[in-house]
Protein backbone atom coordinates (compact mmCIF):
# COMPACT_ATOMS: atom_id res chain seq x y z
CA UNK A 1 0.00 0.00 0.00
CA UNK A 2 2.93 2.67 1.23
CA UNK A 3 4.96 1.91 -2.36
CA UNK A 4 1.63 2.60 -4.47
CA UNK A 5 0.60 5.98 -2.14
CA UNK A 6 4.31 6.94 -3.35
CA UNK A 7 4.27 5.73 -6.32
CA UNK A 8 1.27 7.81 -7.36
CA UNK A 9 2.76 10.83 -5.12
CA UNK A 10 5.34 10.72 -7.59
CA UNK A 11 2.91 10.63 -10.70
CA UNK A 12 1.15 14.00 -9.34
CA UNK A 13 4.44 15.56 -9.11
CA UNK A 14 5.73 14.80 -12.46
CA UNK A 15 2.77 16.05 -13.78
CA UNK A 16 3.12 19.45 -11.82
CA UNK A 17 6.81 19.16 -13.18
CA UNK A 18 5.68 18.49 -16.92
CA UNK A 19 2.86 21.50 -17.04
CA UNK A 20 5.52 23.82 -15.63
CA UNK A 21 7.98 23.57 -17.95
CA UNK A 22 6.47 22.42 -21.52
CA UNK A 23 5.89 23.56 -25.25
CA UNK A 24 2.92 25.72 -25.55
CA UNK A 25 1.67 26.64 -28.71
CA UNK A 26 0.99 30.26 -30.17
CA UNK A 27 -1.66 31.09 -32.39
CA UNK A 28 -0.57 34.61 -33.96
CA UNK A 29 -3.27 37.07 -35.85
CA UNK A 30 -1.93 39.07 -38.36
CA UNK A 31 -4.47 42.11 -38.32
CA UNK A 32 -2.22 44.20 -40.76
CA UNK A 33 0.40 42.16 -43.15
CA UNK A 34 2.71 45.29 -42.61
CA UNK A 35 3.46 44.49 -39.29
CA UNK A 36 6.47 42.05 -38.51
CA UNK A 37 5.20 40.93 -35.32
CA UNK A 38 4.60 37.21 -35.74
CA UNK A 39 8.05 37.15 -37.65
CA UNK A 40 9.51 38.60 -34.38
CA UNK A 41 7.87 35.92 -32.32
CA UNK A 42 9.27 33.33 -34.70
CA UNK A 43 12.38 34.16 -33.58
CA UNK A 44 11.77 33.46 -29.83
CA UNK A 45 11.55 29.46 -29.41
CA UNK A 46 12.03 30.02 -26.22
CA UNK A 47 11.32 32.07 -22.92
CA UNK A 48 11.72 31.21 -19.20
CA UNK A 49 10.66 27.95 -18.31
CA UNK A 50 8.64 26.62 -21.58
CA UNK A 51 9.53 26.63 -25.52
CA UNK A 52 7.21 28.11 -28.15
CA UNK A 53 6.01 26.98 -31.35
CA UNK A 54 4.47 29.37 -33.80
CA UNK A 55 1.13 29.13 -36.33
CA UNK A 56 0.25 32.91 -37.62
CA UNK A 57 -3.00 33.36 -39.51
CA UNK A 58 -3.61 36.38 -41.73
CA UNK A 59 -7.24 38.44 -40.66
CA UNK A 60 -5.77 41.35 -42.41
CA UNK A 61 -9.02 42.05 -44.51
CA UNK A 62 -11.48 39.43 -43.24
CA UNK A 63 -12.41 37.84 -40.14
CA UNK A 64 -10.74 34.90 -37.96
CA UNK A 65 -12.67 31.83 -38.65
CA UNK A 66 -12.70 30.82 -34.81
CA UNK A 67 -10.26 27.57 -34.99
CA UNK A 68 -8.31 28.47 -32.19
CA UNK A 69 -5.95 25.23 -33.72
CA UNK A 70 -5.34 23.83 -30.49
CA UNK A 71 -3.29 27.42 -28.87
CA UNK A 72 -2.34 27.82 -25.91
CA UNK A 73 -1.79 31.33 -26.43
CA UNK A 74 -3.92 33.50 -28.88
CA UNK A 75 -1.72 36.45 -29.64
CA UNK A 76 -3.09 39.20 -31.42
CA UNK A 77 -0.43 41.39 -33.40
CA UNK A 78 -0.72 45.01 -33.96
CA UNK A 79 -4.39 45.82 -35.03
CA UNK A 80 -5.28 41.91 -34.74
CA UNK A 81 -9.18 42.62 -33.15
CA UNK A 82 -9.30 45.01 -35.68
CA UNK A 83 -7.63 47.54 -38.35
CA UNK A 84 -9.28 50.84 -39.57
CA UNK A 85 -13.20 49.68 -40.14
CA UNK A 86 -12.64 46.10 -40.26
CA UNK A 87 -13.46 43.87 -37.21
CA UNK A 88 -11.64 40.84 -37.36
CA UNK A 89 -12.97 38.87 -34.46
CA UNK A 90 -16.51 39.21 -35.70
CA UNK A 91 -18.60 35.95 -34.54
CA UNK A 92 -15.41 34.56 -32.98
CA UNK A 93 -16.27 36.94 -29.35
CA UNK A 94 -17.77 34.07 -27.42
CA UNK A 95 -15.20 31.62 -28.46
CA UNK A 96 -12.03 33.72 -27.38
CA UNK A 97 -13.84 34.42 -24.03
CA UNK A 98 -14.34 30.62 -23.28
CA UNK A 99 -10.97 30.12 -24.25
CA UNK A 100 -10.07 32.49 -21.66
CA UNK A 101 -12.23 31.33 -18.82
CA UNK A 102 -10.72 28.04 -19.08
CA UNK A 103 -7.09 29.20 -18.87
CA UNK A 104 -5.89 30.37 -22.27
CA UNK A 105 -3.84 33.65 -22.50
CA UNK A 106 -4.38 36.13 -24.70
CA UNK A 107 -2.01 38.72 -25.74
CA UNK A 108 -2.89 41.92 -27.85
CA UNK A 109 -1.14 44.86 -28.97
CA UNK A 110 -2.04 48.36 -29.82
CA UNK A 111 -5.62 48.17 -32.35
CA UNK A 112 -7.65 50.36 -34.27
CA UNK A 113 -10.30 52.95 -32.79
CA UNK A 114 -11.75 53.01 -35.72
CA UNK A 115 -14.38 49.84 -35.59
CA UNK A 116 -17.08 48.60 -33.49
CA UNK A 117 -18.69 45.91 -33.01
CA UNK A 118 -22.25 44.28 -33.40
CA UNK A 119 -23.51 46.17 -30.30
CA UNK A 120 -21.83 49.56 -31.24
CA UNK A 121 -18.78 48.85 -29.10
CA UNK A 122 -15.15 49.81 -29.17
CA UNK A 123 -12.57 46.47 -28.76
CA UNK A 124 -15.47 43.78 -29.30
CA UNK A 125 -16.94 41.18 -27.20
CA UNK A 126 -14.01 39.09 -27.24
CA UNK A 127 -13.04 41.04 -24.32
CA UNK A 128 -15.47 40.53 -21.29
CA UNK A 129 -16.98 44.24 -21.66
CA UNK A 130 -20.22 43.45 -19.74
CA UNK A 131 -18.20 42.72 -16.98
CA UNK A 132 -15.54 44.90 -17.29
CA UNK A 133 -16.14 47.81 -19.91
CA UNK A 134 -13.20 49.61 -21.84
CA UNK A 135 -12.98 52.45 -24.53
CA UNK A 136 -9.94 53.21 -26.97
CA UNK A 137 -8.42 56.43 -27.45
CA UNK A 138 -6.67 57.75 -30.53
CA UNK A 139 -3.46 58.08 -29.60
CA UNK A 140 0.22 57.82 -30.85
CA UNK A 141 3.64 57.11 -29.11
CA UNK A 142 4.21 58.56 -25.55
CA UNK A 143 6.35 57.82 -22.54
CA UNK A 144 6.28 54.89 -19.75
CA UNK A 145 5.74 55.01 -16.12
CA UNK A 146 6.29 51.51 -14.57
CA UNK A 147 4.23 51.50 -11.15
CA UNK A 148 4.78 51.04 -8.01
CA UNK A 149 2.77 46.81 -8.94
CA UNK A 150 4.81 46.82 -12.05
CA UNK A 151 8.78 46.88 -10.49
CA UNK A 152 8.70 44.09 -9.04
CA UNK A 153 5.97 42.12 -11.17
CA UNK A 154 7.76 38.90 -12.99
CA UNK A 155 6.30 40.20 -16.45
CA UNK A 156 9.00 43.08 -15.89
CA UNK A 157 12.07 41.54 -14.35
CA UNK A 158 11.80 38.13 -16.19
CA UNK A 159 13.90 36.96 -17.79
CA UNK A 160 14.63 40.74 -18.63
CA UNK A 161 14.22 44.21 -16.34
CA UNK A 162 12.37 46.36 -17.90
CA UNK A 163 12.38 49.71 -16.23
CA UNK A 164 11.58 53.14 -17.93
CA UNK A 165 14.93 52.88 -19.43
CA UNK A 166 14.59 49.56 -21.02
CA UNK A 167 10.77 50.66 -21.50
CA UNK A 168 11.34 54.19 -23.24
CA UNK A 169 12.23 52.40 -26.55
CA UNK A 170 8.65 50.90 -27.32
CA UNK A 171 6.58 52.89 -29.82
CA UNK A 172 3.15 53.27 -28.27
CA UNK A 173 -0.38 53.31 -29.98
CA UNK A 174 -4.22 53.70 -29.56
CA UNK A 175 -4.58 52.74 -25.99
CA UNK A 176 -7.38 51.46 -23.55
CA UNK A 177 -8.98 53.74 -21.26
CA UNK A 178 -11.48 53.53 -18.38
CA UNK A 179 -10.56 50.52 -17.23
CA UNK A 180 -11.84 49.12 -13.98
CA UNK A 181 -10.14 47.91 -11.00
CA UNK A 182 -10.11 44.41 -11.84
CA UNK A 183 -7.06 45.12 -14.25
CA UNK A 184 -3.44 44.93 -13.06
CA UNK A 185 -1.59 48.03 -14.05
CA UNK A 186 2.27 47.83 -14.71
CA UNK A 187 2.92 50.90 -16.68
CA UNK A 188 1.04 54.02 -17.64
CA UNK A 189 1.54 56.60 -20.36
CA UNK A 190 2.98 59.70 -19.16
CA UNK A 191 1.15 61.61 -21.18
CA UNK A 192 -2.65 60.63 -20.08
CA UNK A 193 -2.07 58.12 -17.24
CA UNK A 194 -3.68 55.54 -19.03
CA UNK A 195 -2.51 52.33 -18.75
CA UNK A 196 0.66 51.30 -21.30
CA UNK A 197 0.88 47.72 -19.76
CA UNK A 198 -2.03 45.72 -18.05
CA UNK A 199 -3.55 42.42 -17.98
CA UNK A 200 -7.19 41.32 -16.35
CA UNK A 201 -7.40 38.03 -14.68
CA UNK A 202 -10.84 35.70 -16.29
CA UNK A 203 -12.01 32.46 -15.41
CA UNK A 204 -8.91 30.52 -15.08
CA UNK A 205 -7.28 32.58 -18.12
CA UNK A 206 -6.07 35.99 -18.59
CA UNK A 207 -6.08 38.74 -21.22
CA UNK A 208 -2.59 40.69 -21.06
CA UNK A 209 -2.37 44.24 -23.28
CA UNK A 210 0.59 46.66 -24.07
CA UNK A 211 -0.10 49.34 -26.19
CA UNK A 212 2.95 48.87 -28.36
CA UNK A 213 2.74 49.99 -31.70
CA UNK A 214 4.78 47.17 -34.71
CA UNK A 215 3.42 48.59 -38.00
CA UNK A 216 6.73 47.95 -39.41
CA UNK A 217 10.19 46.92 -38.40
CA UNK A 218 11.72 49.83 -36.71
CA UNK A 219 8.72 50.52 -34.49
CA UNK A 220 8.51 46.81 -33.86
CA UNK A 221 11.92 45.73 -33.43
CA UNK A 222 12.62 47.32 -29.56
CA UNK A 223 9.19 45.78 -28.60
CA UNK A 224 11.24 42.01 -28.59
CA UNK A 225 12.38 42.05 -24.97
CA UNK A 226 8.63 42.56 -24.08
CA UNK A 227 7.06 39.92 -26.05
CA UNK A 228 10.21 37.75 -24.46
CA UNK A 229 8.99 38.62 -20.81
CA UNK A 230 5.32 38.07 -21.41
CA UNK A 231 5.86 34.72 -23.55
CA UNK A 232 7.18 33.56 -20.13
CA UNK A 233 4.86 35.28 -17.87
CA UNK A 234 1.80 33.76 -20.31
CA UNK A 235 3.19 30.32 -20.31
CA UNK A 236 3.49 30.32 -16.10
CA UNK A 237 -0.24 31.29 -16.50
CA UNK A 238 -1.07 28.89 -18.58
CA UNK A 239 0.30 26.14 -16.91
CA UNK A 240 -0.76 27.15 -13.25
CA UNK A 241 -4.16 27.26 -14.89
CA UNK A 242 -3.70 23.59 -16.08
CA UNK A 243 -2.55 22.35 -12.97
CA UNK A 244 -5.96 24.04 -11.22
CA UNK A 245 -7.59 21.46 -13.13
CA UNK A 246 -5.59 18.38 -14.17
CA UNK A 247 -4.50 17.43 -9.99
CA UNK A 248 -8.30 17.31 -9.34
CA UNK A 249 -8.21 14.87 -12.14
CA UNK A 250 -5.31 13.03 -11.14
CA UNK A 251 -6.12 13.40 -7.46
CA UNK A 252 -9.60 11.09 -8.20
CA UNK A 253 -7.66 8.26 -9.52
CA UNK A 254 -5.00 8.71 -6.45
CA UNK A 255 -8.03 8.06 -4.05
CA UNK A 256 -9.91 5.48 -5.97
CA UNK A 257 -6.17 3.18 -6.22
CA UNK A 258 -6.21 3.85 -1.94
CA UNK A 259 -9.79 2.18 -1.70
CA UNK A 260 -8.45 -0.46 -3.85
Amino acid sequence: MKLRIWALGLLLLAGAVSALGRELKVLVLIGNVNSPEGELLAQIPASGRHTFVYEQVIVDGTTFDGDLRGADILWLAWNGPGDGGDYHLLGSEAIVREFVQNGGAVWFSAFDDAFTDPLGRQAGGWLPLEEHPVRVLNTGDAEIEVTEVGRNHPLLTHPHVLDEAALSALVLDDNLTGLDDAWVVLATRKDNGDPAIAYLRYGLGVYLHACVDTRNPERAQPATILFENALSWLGDQVAAAALSVRPRERLSVFWAALKR
